[in-house]
């Protein structure tokens, strides 16, 4: 998401534009890869044998991602134009209509029970460890 020039910028920009502050729960792709292993390697372990499950490590709005940025970055979360990513999300019919699904609907992970089960890597943890260009220094 944050990754990828413009396109993740457009993705952020949506998300600050669109979202009036509402929280996201959101996960590294790495928590996804943990939770996958323990789908295929150890299913009865975490009890996620033939279940669907929502994964997440936290819940945050982009005021949070965007402070956690320049907190350890010295740098904001990267954006583009709000008024070019509003008009091409309400070009887009997909991107309006997944903006809008968000928008309108809960999240479903258990947040308590996932951090039971496996210790989730926050937003910050990968900005600290991830994010090319970060200031060392910092936090």
């Amino acid at each position: 998401m944050l990754g990828g020039g413009f396109p993740g910028q457009l993705c952020m920009t949506g998300w600050r534009e669109n979202m009036n502050g509402k929280k996201m729960q959101v996960t590294v792709t790495k928590d996804i890869g943990r939770w996958a292993v323990e789908g295929f390697v150890r299913p009865d372990r975490t009890g996620v044998r033939n279940k669907a499950l929502s994964i997440a490590s936290e819940e945050l709005n982009f005021e949070d991602i965007n402070e956690i940025f320049l907190k350890n970055t010295g740098k904001g979360v990267p954006v583009t134009y709000g008024l070019l990513t509003r008009f091409i999300i309400w070009m887009i019919k997909d991107l309006n209509t997944l903006f809008g699904f968000i928008v309108e609907r809960p999240y479903g992970a258990d947040l308590a029970w996932l951090k039971t089960q496996l210790e989730p890597t926050t937003f910050e943890q990968w900005v600290k460890t991830d994010v090319p260009g970060r200031d060392s220094t910092r936090a």
